[in-house]
Formats: structure tokens, sequence, C-alpha cells
């Protein structure tokens, strides 16, 4: 319980820091201790959200998007949602080659495993 309530007291504090900080790198810096806050409390709602305002005002860091995939495959056993991330991650990075074949490798990965467990009774 004490933890409990020390986790959610660091969330409200990374919340405001988030907001206010306009240095970009203290800013990245309370996204990042806020998520881990998130991940460890298992709120995957939030965490998205976090993720998904993150990939917006930093567009050019794929890694939100890769993460937002992950967390859809692997906490919320969603892989339609997932496999639809990484086909954003190849949309808005085709011209990075190297991640738009991992990220195929991901795709196909993910799709075999989705078809075997469609085609158990």
């Amino acid at each position: 319980e004490n933890a409990k309530l020390t986790l959610d007291k660091a969330i409200a504090y990374y919340q405001e820091e988030f907001k206010r900080r306009l240095n970009r790198k203290e800013r990245l810096l309370a996204a990042r201790l806020l998520f881990l806050c998130y991940k460890e409390k298992k709120d995957w709602d939030s965490a998205l959200k976090l993720l998904e305002e993150l990939s917006q005002r930093f567009p050019e860091n794929p890694s939100y998007l890769l993460t937002i995939a992950s967390l859809y495959r692997n906490q919320l056993n969603s892989p339609q949602e997932a496999l639809m991330t990484y086909k954003e991650v190849i949309s808005r990075y085709s011209n990075n080659e190297a991640l738009v074949t991992l990220v195929k490798k991901e795709i196909e990965t993910l799709e075999k495993s989705s078809l075997g467990k469609e085609t158990e009774p």
C-alpha cells in the first residue's frame, strides 16, 4: 500500500514536470520516468497515451511507435493493433532502410504467430 502511494506520488510529480518543463532534454527525462512509473503500475492506457503524445511531439524518433507496438503485442495481447502500429512505422520512416527491415521482420513474426492462434480450435 505504501509503495502504491509512493508510485502515485511519483506519477503526479512527473506528469507535472512533463507539462511544465520547456527544456526538451528535461521534458524527455520526465516523460521517460513517467513511462517507467506507468509500466511499474501496469497502467498501459496511460503509457500508451504518453507514448502517442511523444510520437506526435517528436516525430523524428521512431522509438515511441516501436514501444507502442511492443505494448500492444506483449502487454495488451492486441496483435492487430501492434501490426497497425508497425505499418505506421514503415510508412513514417520509409527512408530508414535498417528500421524498415527490422519492422518487416517483426510484422512477419507477428503474422505467423497470429495465424497459428487463429487456426487453433
